[in-house]
């Protein structure tokens, strides 16, 4: 089985952004909505798009796939 999941950033606009934040506690979930997104993919292929952006004074991180789940 020929597994392609590819992922796509965007986060260029926050490169010189600094905030107090839990390190363990975003990397738990941002994990786990990772997880989730590759297991949407039930054939091992897909995107998955992260982009991060500031708007009206907050920190913005979407996550996207084009998994069936």
């Amino acid at each position: 089985m020929n597994s392609v999941i590819k992922i796509i950033t965007d986060y260029e606009s926050l490169k010189d952004i600094t905030i107090q934040i839990d390190p363990y506690q975003i990397r738990e979930v941002l994990m786990n909505i990772l997880n989730n997104a590759f297991q949407a993919f039930s054939d091992n292929k897909g995107n998955i798009k992260i982009k991060g952006f500031k708007k009206a004074g907050y920190i913005h991180v979407d996550i996207q796939d084009n998994g069936n789940g």
